[in-house]
């Protein structure tokens, strides 16, 4: 019972470990994800800005041809729908990149930060070589941690159905004592001292029939624990 629960224990501490450094893992992850969504919405709005720069000037040119008599009214309101058309694309640029910010703080746990800049020179990323599907899936079931910590929680359960069911069988132990004492007393020392030596031994059983069916109880709420645990797993 001792060695189960123990072994449950321990199990149960390693699955909190897995647990608590997939959480880190998991923070870095979505970090570096919102700070490369920011990055990628900064160069958004200047592609939009240029786009709207250039559609103005594109305007200027067909009013001045219009003047001149080069180019038809048809044109110019062309040219105005893509320019108002261009701004629409600053404004929603602009929303995208304050909301990709606030995904960014909300990632790093400071919701309600200034805005601030961020370093836009990206590194280089060669073409990454993909393996086979196969290969990692198999590597991702050594690797992950939360697959890790799912295992050890299986483990940690299992053992707790291991210590439930203990409770239904007998308790036996083994004991073994020696006694040994003096009598170094005025009047025994007259006859020589008297030594006493007594030693006990054997086995002793406690056997609990019946509980109020409290065993069967916790029995089967913990085969319900360690099957929630294997669901877990195979999720």
């Amino acid at each position: 019972d001792r060695l189960a629960e123990g072994r449950e224990s321990a199990a149960a501490l390693s699955a909190v470990g897995s647990n608590l450094e997939y959480q880190r893992r998991l923070a870095r992850e979505k970090i570096s994800d919102a700070y490369y969504d920011l990055q990628r919405a900064y160069a958004r709005v200047e592609v939009a800005i240029e786009s709207e720069e250039l559609a103005a000037q594109e305007l200027e040119r067909s009013e001045t041809y219009f003047e001149l008599g080069i180019s038809t009214r048809s044109e110019v309101l062309q040219a105005k729908v893509r320019h108002q058309q261009t701004r629409l694309d600053v404004v929603r640029e602009r929303t995208g990149e304050r909301r990709a910010f606030i995904l960014l703080a909300y990632a790093m746990s400071i919701p309600g930060a200034e805005p601030f800049r961020i370093d836009d020179e990206l590194p280089v990323v060669e073409r990454v070589e993909v393996r086979e599907l196969d290969d990692l899936i198999r590597q991702a079931g050594q690797d992950r941690l939360d697959i890790t910590a799912a295992q050890y929680t299986l483990d940690a359960r299992d053992h707790g159905v291991t210590r439930a069911r203990s409770s239904f069988y007998p308790q036996i132990s083994i004991f073994a004592s020696l006694n040994r004492s003096s009598n170094e007393a005025p009047q025994a020392l007259r006859f020589g001292a008297q030594v006493n030596t007594s030693k006990a031994w054997g086995i002793q059983g406690t056997w609990n029939i019946f509980d109020g069916w409290r065993r069967a109880q916790q029995y089967r709420q913990a085969v319900a624990t360690r099957r929630k645990a294997e669901y877990a797993l195979r999720q």
